[in-house]
């Protein structure tokens, strides 16, 4: 397999995946780049630094202590690393199971080595992104990294609703939607693309209820 046909050439990279079903390595790089990642973030910048963001989310004065206090220990970056590895193979494999019940709905019966294949392996594109917030927080300090809508609107209230939303709207996950869609398209040889627009309404439904109840002054890291 050729990583760089998935972002250049993703209709030969997906049939590839038809006949390989490969997903094992991908994954296996999707965490460790992602454990890379919390390690950067959660070691980058001052505790003043990390403790002025804490403060941008409102938080009460006896929960910015008990903040300081976790902050000072190995307490966050243990749980960090820990989170990490459960929490993306735990997201792709509930995704992939969604993403094969979908598929009853367009008549198709999906084979779920096959649906989490194509999921795993579209969000390798995940890997410019994690790339791109390592530089930017070792440069900066800053683990906040913005690669959404929400650069736009830099003026806009970080509590509200309307904040919310764009980051939601993040270039890279509008990418890696795009292209679960084609990869199952490709691997059922589904002739139209109703798989689309499932897919993309599912995502839409999702970030608008999850920027509703997301907690206020959340910012994708």
């Amino acid at each position: 397999m050729n990583l760089l046909e998935l972002y250049f050439n993703p209709q030969k990279y997906f049939l590839a995946i038809k006949e390989k079903r490969y997903w094992l390595l991908p994954l296996v790089i999707l965490v460790v780049a992602s454990l890379i990642l919390t390690v950067v973030i959660l070691t980058s910048g001052s505790l003043e630094t990390r403790l002025a963001q804490l403060r941008e989310r409102n938080l009460t004065p006896e929960q910015l202590e008990q903040a300081e206090k976790m902050l000072k220990g190995p307490l966050p970056l243990i749980s960090g690393i820990i989170g990490t590895i459960i929490f993306v193979p735990l997201t792709i494999l509930i995704v992939a199971l969604i993403l094969n019940f979908l598929l009853t709905i367009l008549g198709i019966t999906g084979q779920y080595l096959l649906t989490f294949a194509v999921t795993v392996n579209a969000a390798l594109v995940r890997l410019p992104s994690i790339l791109i917030r390592m530089v930017v927080t070792l440069i900066t300090k800053n683990p906040v990294v913005e690669t959404s809508f929400a650069l736009f609107v830099p003026f806009i209230n970080r509590n509200s609703f309307v904040y919310r939303l764009l980051t939601k709207f993040d270039f890279f996950t509008i990418w890696e939607i795009i292209l679960i869609a084609l990869g199952l398209k490709i691997v059922y040889e589904l002739k139209d693309k109703k798989i689309y627009y499932l897919i993309i309404a599912l995502w839409v439904i999702y970030i608008i209820v999850t920027s509703f109840f997301g907690p206020k002054g959340a910012t994708r890291t």
